[in-house]
């Protein structure tokens, strides 16, 4: 009898912890209970129901236009789109104007407790901040803009045409358009900024593509993303003065193309088309372009394990790497390969730059990294031919086994690493034992 009594009372308290999933509607009411879809509330009114740890609030699909913010202060609460492979069809629709200011969502932590919340499948768009802070994503401590760093987690969403217009240069009070937090197989698109970070200041981003996002200043620091840290992510078409890519970022298995360093007043490009300072590993930085006067490509950034490759400047006095430690790197077929800094077991073509001279040790100065190039259709443009000379000539930079190029494979393959941002992948062996 008492174990009946003791198994009764354990479902019962399994059962009342269970989440309780709140229904919103774009046409629903503030009167609804929330508890089914043909009882569905508004967005706030759902959101307010949510009061335990695990509770969901569904939003069916439709645009939701926010004339206030959503505050989600409740730890391990979700406030999730319809359909988890378009984040399209669920839409917070800001006001679309630069007189509303007002961050999308707001995220609460209070003191040293971190209020841990989740967004899940939607579209975060036309939203503004005037102020320190993040136009879609806010962290709050009484009051106080705090980073949503431990606090928000994003999946599968997208965050289109929002923009902050607030601080300059590399000021501590810029606004952006997420401040903080982590956001995974997300599309950041069309934001702009006017001092750090077009899309995102600070934060961890994985798994992410970021298009066209810009700082609107002429002394702006990353089109796409100022700090924070970036794994697999693919930065395509950004611009800002420095680092039209990322500023004082840490970047693993990335991919850069297409961004652009814009002038100053003067004319001059900005310090670094795709990237200025950080650190950046595994990744391939192509295509991208300094368009005015003494504009470099990676500018004050320490590169291990990139390929650099088909860059354009306009004058070579930079070079398309200037500045900053570069360990196992290749850089050729740019306008100008490298200008100043210090390179470690690289390979390069040239090195004409009237504004500095590097210091090369153990390099390999060739016109002819001998790529794939289309040799072989499963593998990557840029990968390594077996007769390579990048093949087995870098330095030890301390990896370990659970370390991948770009392709997500093992870094070390045939004793010692290869440069550049992929491992050429030697034929394994097989021990048969009967």
């Amino acid at each position: 009898m008492n174990k009946i009594l003791t198994i009764l009372f354990a479902a019962a308290v399994v059962f009342s912890s269970q989440a309780t999933i709140y229904y919103a509607s774009p046409d629903g009411t503030a009167e609804a209970d929330c508890l089914s879809e043909n009882t569905a509330g508004d967005i706030y009114t759902a959101v307010s129901k949510a009061k335990a740890s695990g509770d969901i609030v569904q939003l069916a699909e439709g645009p939701y236009t926010i004339t206030k913010s959503i505050n989600l202060n409740v730890t391990g609460t979700t406030l999730q789109g319809a359909d988890e492979r378009d984040a399209s069809k669920t839409v917070l629709q800001g006001p679309g104007d630069t007189t509303t200011s007002m961050p999308a969502i707001l995220c609460n932590k209070k003191g040293t407790t971190y209020r841990k919340v989740k967004i899940r499948n939607l579209t975060v768009t036309g939203f503004y901040r005037s102020g320190k802070g993040g136009a879609a994503i806010e962290g709050r401590d009484t009051g106080s803009v705090v980073s949503a760093n431990n606090i928000m987690t994003a999946e599968n969403c997208i965050f289109e045409n929002n923009s902050a217009n607030f601080g300059n240069n590399a000021a501590n009070n810029s606004s952006t358009t997420v401040f903080g937090g982590t956001y995974s197989n997300c599309v950041f698109k069309l934001n702009k900024s006017k001092g750090r970070g077009g899309a995102g200041e600070g934060g961890t981003f994985i798994d992410c593509y970021f298009k066209e996002n810009s700082i609107n200043s002429s002394s702006g620091y990353g089109g796409a993303l100022y700090s924070g840290t970036a794994l697999r992510c693919v930065f395509d078409g950004n611009s800002a003065r420095h680092g039209g890519g990322t500023s004082e970022t840490t970047a693993d298995c990335c991919v850069y193309s297409n961004n652009v360093s814009t002038s100053s007043n003067t004319g001059y490009s900005g310090p670094g088309a795709a990237i200025y300072s950080g650190t950046i590993k595994n990744s391939l930085i192509y295509k991208n372009k300094a368009s005015n006067k003494d504009g470099a490509i990676v500018h004050s950034a320490n590169c291990i394990n990139c390929t650099i490759v088909e860059n354009t400047i306009k004058t070579k006095s930079f070079g398309a790497v200037y500045g900053g430690t570069h360990k196992n790197c290749i850089i050729i077929d740019n306008d100008n390969d490298i200008g100043g800094g210090t390179f470690y077991n690289t390979l390069y073509a040239k090195s004409e730059s009237p504004k500095a001279t590097p210091t090369l040790t153990d390099c390999i100065q060739t016109t002819d990294a001998k790529f794939n190039a289309g040799a072989k259709a499963d593998l990557p443009y840029y990968y390594p031919r077996a007769s390579s000379p990048a093949r087995d000539a870098g330095m030890d930079v301390d990896w370990t086994s659970a370390s991948v190029d770009l392709r997500g494979k093992k870094r070390i393959s045939g004793g010692k690493v290869d440069l550049g941002c992929y491992e050429y992948q030697t034929a394994g062996f097989m021990i048969r034992v009967k």
